[in-house]
């Protein structure tokens, strides 16, 4: 991985002592020369190499020293080398049903896997081909066939990016409002314009938002989705990633203003919310997060980001599997609480979670109104079958919410039709 190093270096030393080893004379620079140098005439010693490594930063620093390289990142000739394509994960289910070790359908194995690790595309001209993260299929498939069921944690943890680096790159972005809403639009909606990726950039150019969302993607955080009015829509992948970016936002919160973050309080609270039906208690925990801690009154700087701070602090807790706009009935459902019912089969409640917004100073829009609108919405979404199929034999309840900043001006359950 030739970029390995350096991103340790801007991670922990700065950007000045990274510049000092890729311009000018210094020694990556230098070493990229004779790589280059050895490469030409009848008689080099190198005839071709295979470079690999995650961001384009140092190619981008080192390109006069190393300009005959080829990057075939996102050429679409490579797009189905890097993963499993689903018929080839039905394959290999197959063969381990065909040796009596599959305790499950295969239907039902892949129901389990693809929410986690399906949807990559890594070429634009290839969208609506995705692939399986490999090294994911085969941490589920070492456990389940060692247990006979799929692992309680769905994210191998080998793979995580590294927080230290990733959580510079998060400050950085933080320096623009633009830049630090990358991350907020990423939580909200999962997606973010995608015409902006770059082959490569240089490292003092990472506050650049566009620069921020292509990195995204080379960490493997963002994949070619659609194309919508002449658009590229860049998305989440999965929720082995939306995982890793609740956890991100945290941290970079925590860093921000040394927040001590009442996790077990968080936790028990979700617990009692999937077992007992106690939602009061953890919807109000939010607000009264972002009531006694300053920084997170200053993220606040649109009304809908206390759905950000939700979403993020639901998504470190696993007794839900959090989907945020999720199409159901021909709508977008702001929640979606799904039970994850492969670590908790005795869960007695799932969720539906409608959130609404008032302006600080509006004084005309009616509670009354938003709560009648939010019903209607959520009988629409609770009557899909993609959610009546995932709610196992949990009670699906309706919520609402009306929020003027962080504080909920009311909260309500409505009965399901």
């Amino acid at each position: 991985e030739y970029d390995n190093f350096t991103n340790t270096i801007l991670s922990s030393e700065g950007n000045n002592v990274y510049r000092a080893l890729t311009h000018d004379s210094g020694f990556y620079r230098g070493f990229f020369n004779i790589v280059k140098a050895i490469t030409t005439g009848p008689e080099a010693p190198v005839k071709r190499m295979f470079i690999t490594g995650v961001s384009p930063v140092t190619l981008d620093d080192v390109t006069s020293g190393f300009n005959i390289g080829t990057n075939i990142t996102t050429k679409r000739n490579f797009n189905d080398m890097v993963g499993f394509s689903e018929s080839e994960l039905q394959d290999m289910l197959s063969y381990y049903q065909k040796e009596e070790m599959l305790a499950d359908p295969i239907d039902e194995i892949v129901r389990m896997m693809k929410p986690w690790y399906d949807n990559y595309c890594f070429a634009k001209e290839c969208i609506g081909q995705t692939m399986y993260n490999s090294d994911m299929v085969l941490y589920f498939l070492n456990n389940y066939l060692l247990d006979g069921h799929a692992p309680s944690d769905m994210l191998d943890r080998n793979i995580r990016t590294d927080y230290s680096k990733l959580r510079h790159f998060i400050r950085i972005d933080k320096m623009q409002e633009e830049g630090r809403s990358v991350i907020t639009r990423l939580i909200d909606t999962g997606e973010v314009n995608g015409n902006v990726i770059k082959e490569s950039f240089p490292a003092e150019n990472l506050a650049d938002p566009g620069n921020f969302v292509s990195l995204l993607y080379y960490f493997g955080l963002l994949t070619y989705d659609r194309i919508e009015y002449g658009e590229t829509i860049m998305k989440v992948p999965n929720l082995a990633v939306r995982e890793q970016i609740y956890g991100y936002l945290v941290e970079a919160m925590k860093e921000r203003d040394s927040i001590v973050f009442p996790f077990m309080e968080l936790s028990d609270r979700m617990r009692r919310m999937a077992y007992f039906g106690e939602w009061e208690a953890a919807l109000g925990f939010f607000a009264d997060q972002v009531d006694k801690k300053a920084v997170l009154r200053d993220a606040i700087y649109q009304e809908s980001t206390i759905k950000t701070l939700m979403l993020a602090y639901m998504g470190l807790t696993d007794y839900f599997i959090i989907w945020p706009e999720f199409e159901a009935g021909r709508g977008f459902s702001d929640l979606y609480l799904m039970p994850n019912l492969a670590n908790y089969p005795d869960m007695q409640y799932s969720y539906l979670i409608e959130l609404k917004f008032l302006k600080r100073d509006d004084t005309t829009t009616k509670v009354e109104s938003l709560m009648q609108e939010a019903e209607a919405q959520l009988h629409k979404y609770a009557s899909d079958e993609r959610v009546k199929s995932s709610t196992g034999n949990t009670r699906l309840r309706l919520l609402a919410a009306v929020y003027r900043g962080w504080q909920p001006e009311a909260m309500c359950e409505f009965k399901k039709n």
